[in-house]
């Protein structure tokens, strides 16, 4: 009663004898077939990380902290956040006492 009807049952699974697992074969592609694959793979998985690191990137400077309203005055669209370097210099109002 508890059974599911998709799930196969003890009667219904065969077993396939060892010897006919190994004595199957699997068809590989030349050795230098398969570097030309591993290497295109090795691109392809570099590429996805560089692109990876990029979007890390670009969300970090362009994402309003959360929390904080997008409708700020005055910023049209893009939220980027300024990076300290050109950010002008300001002080508290305090002089060095010339002695």
């Amino acid at each position: 009663m508890g059974e599911k009807p998709d799930m196969p049952t003890e009667a219904d699974t065969r077993a396939i004898p060892m010897t006919s697992l190994k004595a199957f074969e699997i068809p590989l592609p030349p050795l230098d077939k398969q570097q030309r694959i591993v290497d295109l793979l090795d691109a392809l998985s570099a590429r996805i990380q560089r692109l990876e690191k990029r979007r890390a990137l670009a969300s970090l400077t362009s994402t309003p902290p959360s929390g904080e309203s997008s409708d700020v005055p005055g910023v049209g669209g893009a939220h980027f956040v300024p990076q300290a370097s050109r950010l002008p210099r300001r002080t508290a109002g305090i002089l060095p006492v010339a002695g």
